[in-house]
């Protein structure tokens, strides 16, 4: 184990488990609330159009810095940044995919955050969560270390308001020799065939984070074919289509 930002052994990393802490968020409409995004702007999910997808993270560490105490032992803890990266190399297919907006979200303050989006080059804003309003009014799953209360890792879509779909817990499957792994997504009315027949077929990409050394893999799969229970969704795990 390693408190170090550096790539871990990932086979010494704790695989986190699914407790059901997203389970109420399917269907639920976001309540109004105005975050503040590392590019100046207020951002009120509630109101955007069209789909949403954000990916919720625990804290992106800073070169040189050490991360908490035993980070390595928290399940789900490690990845952000390589996961933040992901969604940075794969921003302009998910935009042609039909991703309407991406955010990140954290419980980190938007300064530490824009230190984050500039090192990163990231394409797309941050949003932070600093003062906990979204993660009391929606009850988003949380954890504290070192006097901080941070988010779990999980991604959730939302269109026009309502979220659609939860995906939780997230983790880096497997190393570059393993490619994408199938993610679980919590069930959905999306799921049931009348919703099917008028939305026509959701397709869901699928690609695991990218390694430290710069690799990135990506797989389609059926979208309501369903892993075994407990299986968390890969870092980067998003439904990007509907068809016609």
């Amino acid at each position: 184990m390693t408190d170090t930002i550096d790539a871990p052994d990932w086979s010494t990393i704790p695989v986190p488990v699914d407790d059901g802490a997203t389970s109420h968020l399917s269907r639920m409409h976001v309540p109004s609330l105005d975050l503040l995004a590392t590019d100046g702007s207020g951002v009120d999910l509630a109101r955007l159009s069209g789909r949403t997808v954000v990916y919720a993270y625990p804290r992106t560490g800073r070169p040189g810095v050490p991360n908490p105490k035993g980070w390595d032992l928290i399940p789900g803890a490690r990845g952000c940044t390589p996961q933040t990266c992901s969604f940075r190399d794969h921003f302009d297919e998910l935009r042609r995919l039909g991703v309407d907006q991406l955010f990140g979200l954290s419980t980190q303050s938007t300064e530490y955050q824009r230190e984050a989006a500039a090192r990163l080059h990231l394409p797309f804003s941050l949003l932070s969560d600093e003062d906990l309003r979204l993660a009391s009014a929606m009850r988003l799953p949380t954890f504290r270390t070192a006097g901080m209360t941070l988010l779990k890792r999980f991604t959730v879509v939302i269109d026009d308001g309502t979220v659609t779909h939860v995906f939780y817990p997230v983790f880096r499957h497997g190393g570059a020799d393993h490619g994408a792994e199938r993610g679980r997504p919590n069930q959905s009315p999306l799921t049931s065939p009348k919703r099917r027949r008028r939305a026509g077929a959701l397709t869901f990409r699928y690609a695991c984070m990218k390694s430290i050394r710069g690799v990135a893999f990506a797989s389609s799969h059926d979208a309501h074919a369903q892993p075994s229970r407990g299986e968390p969704s890969p870092m980067l795990t998003i439904p990007v289509r509907f068809g016609p």
